[in-house]
């Protein structure tokens, strides 16, 4: 069996409702971004792509259950 290394990267992208309680949430393997307006899908799946430090990228929106 093999060992895959997981980081979440998780952007809000511009004010989010429940912005104070997600930001408190501290994880070893969870960075959270926030960009201080909405600036789209696109804008917010590149920066998560920046910041990412592993090779496979999984992008949802909030819809999406995992």
């Amino acid at each position: 069996m093999q060992t895959v290394k997981v980081d979440i990267v998780l952007v809000l992208d511009g004010p989010h409702p429940k912005e104070q309680m997600i930001m408190q949430f501290k994880h070893r393997n969870v960075k959270i971004i926030k960009h201080l307006r909405n600036r789209g899908l696109a804008a917010a799946r590149n920066t998560g792509a920046r910041h990412a430090q592993t090779r496979f990228l999984f992008g949802c929106r909030r819809q999406v259950a995992l």
